[in-house]
Formats: structure tokens, C-alpha cells, sequence
């Protein structure tokens, strides 16, 4: 790919910026279209607990929260697998 150590140093640390030829460089090497390693950056720099606020997200999230509890736990846990994120909820037991 024709870059030194020392680019990719300040690429990882952020002091320089990737190009966007540089980054379909990269893409195309990893076998992987540069908006996947654009999406997988963006969820990563997304501090711990955010959550979207789009349409879609906000919707998914008023009908998991009408599930009976027992269905609740099952859909959650399989959108972790899905998505990869793979935390797990446990439900609160009632007394």
C-alpha cells in the first residue's frame, strides 16, 4: 500500500487524517468496502450506552418495551448477537 510505519502511527493515534484514497486503499486490502470501516470507527468512537435517536431505533424500542418480560430477554439478547455488541439483559424477578 506504499505507507511507513510512521504514517500509520499517526494515523492511529489521530494526528494525521486518512485520505479518502487512502482509506478505499485500505478497503480494498482488507477485502471490505470503506463505509463497513467507516461504520465499525463510528460505533466505536460512540461513547458506552448512547443510543441513536432515529425513527427506526426509537420504534424498535417502544415495541421490545410492550413484550411480556420473558420475550423481552429473548429479543435483546438475540439484537446483541446480531449486532455484535452481545450484552446481555436479565431481567429484573419480581418478589
Amino acid at each position: 500500500m506504499g505507507l511507513t510505519y510512521q504514517q500509520v502511527r499517526k494515523y492511529e493515534t489521530g494526528l494525521n487524517r486518512v485520505s479518502t484514497g487512502t482509506l478505499l486503499k485500505i478497503a480494498e486490502a482488507l477485502g471490505c468496502t470503506a463505509v463497513e470501516i467507516v461504520g465499525e470507527v463510528e460505533r466505536a468512537l460512540r461513547p458506552a450506552g448512547e443510543i441513536s435517536s432515529d425513527h427506526e431505533t426509537v420504534e424498535i424500542a417502544r415495541q421490545v418495551a410492550a413484550l411480556p418480560t420473558a420475550s423481552r430477554q429473548s429479543v435483546v439478547n438475540i439484537i446483541g448477537a446480531l449486532s455484535g455488541v452481545g450484552v446481555g439483559y436479565r431481567a429484573e424477578r419480581a418478589p
